[in-house]
């Protein structure tokens, strides 16, 4: 059974962690996004990419998209969250 607490996974939290011990290269990781442009002040972006030691962490099932706009006062349609609004949200997520 696995070692869960508050919903967290902590044996995979215990393996990333003898993993740094061992090589701590593996701690060492990029992620990557894509963004297309749908025109005006929206694009699409792609984030499918975790590379650690050179690798892609992450399988072609994990391919997550969010679209990004501007608010009216800055020549957007204010349909989705402007690239600020998202990283604020990041800040407070978890």
């Amino acid at each position: 059974m696995p070692n869960i607490k508050n919903g967290v996974i902590l044996d995979n939290i215990e393996q990333l962690v003898g993993a740094i011990q061992q090589d701590p290269n593996v701690a060492k990781v990029q992620f990557k996004a894509q963004s297309e442009w749908n025109g005006g002040t929206q694009a699409k972006v792609t984030i499918s990419e975790m590379f650690s030691n050179g690798q892609n962490m992450f399988g072609p099932e994990r391919n997550f998209s969010l679209i990004v706009d501007e608010p009216a006062v800055l020549g957007g349609k204010d349909e989705y969250p402007n690239p600020v609004e998202y990283l604020a949200s990041a800040f407070v997520a978890v």
